[in-house]
C-alpha cells in the first residue's frame, strides 16, 4: 500500500458552523481522498454497466490510467503507488474496451496451457507509452491469505521478434495485481503472458 492515490490536501468543503465552508488552506486526510476513488468508481460503472459486475477489472482501469506520478518510480512506488487517479483517462479506458484498452477474462487452473501461460495480444507503436495492469480477485478465507493470497499470477510482455525473452515483467506474489509501464521499442504485436504461480483457492481471475 497504497496502490493508488486521490486528492486529500487542501480540500474545501462543507463544515456545520458558519460560514459553512472550511476556512483556507482547507482540509486534509485519506476522509478526503476515498471519496476521490469511490466517485471514480461509480462514474467508471455507469459509462460502462458491464463494469457493475467485474470490480476487477475496475481496479485495473483506474490504476492503469493513474499515470500522473507525484514521486518515487512511476511505475509503483511505496509514496504514491502507481500513481494519483486521472479520471478523464480511466473514463477513455473503459469506453474503449472494444479497441483493446480492457478485458475481462474468467480464469481456472484449466485455462493455462501446459506451461502455466495465458496469452493475451496487443498492439503498439513504435515510442507509445504502455502500461498494463491485470488484477483479480482472491478468497480472503484462503489459510495462507494472511502472507500471501491463493491466487498467485505473474505478468510478462515481450515485444514483437523477441519471443524468448520478456521486454518487461511484474512478479509479486502477495498481492492481486501486476502492472508493467514501458515504451514501446517497435510496432507490431505485443504478446502479454499471464503466468499461473499458484491458484489454490476459488477466486475469479480477472484483468
Amino acid at each position: 500500500k497504497p496502490e493508488l492515490v486521490a486528492p486529500g490536501v487542501k480540500i474545501e468543503t462543507t463544515k456545520d458552523t458558519w460560514p459553512w465552508i472550511t476556512d483556507p488552506p482547507g482540509v486534509d486526510g485519506t476522509s478526503f481522498a476515498a471519496p476521490h476513488v469511490s466517485g471514480a468508481t461509480n462514474l467508471l460503472m455507469q459509462r460502462k454497466p458491464t463494469l457493475q459486475t467485474w470490480p476487477e477489472a475496475v481496479k485495473a482501469i483506474l490504476m492503469a490510467s493513474a499515470i500522473h506520478n507525484i514521486e518515487g518510480s512511476s511505475r509503483l512506488s511505496e509514496y504514491d503507488g502507481v500513481g494519483a487517479i486521472s479520471l478523464d483517462k480511466a473514463d477513455y479506458v473503459a469506453r474503449e474496451n472494444s479497441a483493446n484498452q480492457w478485458d475481462v477474462y474468467t480464469l481456472t487452473p484449466s485455462s493455462f496451457d501446459s506451461n502455466g501461460n495465458f496469452y493475451v495480444y496487443f498492439a503498439a507503436q513504435q515510442g507509445q507509452r504502455i502500461r498494463a495492469v491485470i488484477s483479480w480477485a482472491v478468497d480472503p478465507n484462503y489459510s495462507g491469505y494472511p502472507n500471501r493470497p491463493g491466487v498467485d499470477l505473474d505478468l510478462y510482455v515481450f515485444r514483437p521478434n523477441y519471443p524468448y525473452s520478456p521486454h518487461v515483467y511484474s512478479t509479486s506474489y502477495d498481492n492481486n495485481y501486476e502492472i508493467v509501464d514501458f515504451i514501446a521499442p517497435a510496432w507490431g504485436s505485443y504478446k502479454l503472458v499471464i503466468k499461473k504461480r499458484m491458484f489454490n483457492d476459488a477466486s475469479i481471475a480477472t484483468h
